[in-house]
């Protein structure tokens, strides 16, 4: 498995969370969920497959997955664009993509290399 952290901001995504993080964990071994105050088991859920669960009230997207930046220990990053997402490219082209590109948005997803910053 590589060093790769998956995160995810989810309201009420009960129905879709378990497929996302299935998906996530295909090519992460690290999966952060930025939660709203879901009134769902949408963190229930999450827990139980591993994730680790944050909330966060909702103060806008590019807030939500900043908060979760603040947790990945690894320095690759795969941010999808919300709970519906679901990898459709295989972990060697990802990781491949992310590699030779360093940060760049894939459809639906984007994967990020935090550099220097004191990640493994």
């Amino acid at each position: 498995m590589l060093n790769i952290s998956g995160i995810v901001t989810t309201l009420n995504e009960e129905h879709n969370i378990a497929e996302t993080i299935k998906s996530l964990q295909q090519v992460c071994n690290e999966v952060i969920i930025v939660d709203s105050n879901s009134t769902d088991r949408t963190a229930e859920i999450a827990e139980n497959m591993g994730a680790k669960v944050y909330f966060q009230d909702y103060l806008g997207d590019g807030i939500q997955k900043n908060v979760a930046l603040k947790y990945v220990k690894n320095r690759w990053v795969v941010n999808f664009a919300d709970a519906s997402a679901q990898l459709s490219y295989s972990p060697s082209v990802i990781y491949n993509y992310g590699k030779a590109v360093g940060s760049r948005e894939m459809m639906d997803f984007a994967v990020y290399n935090l550099g220097n910053q004191s990640k493994e």
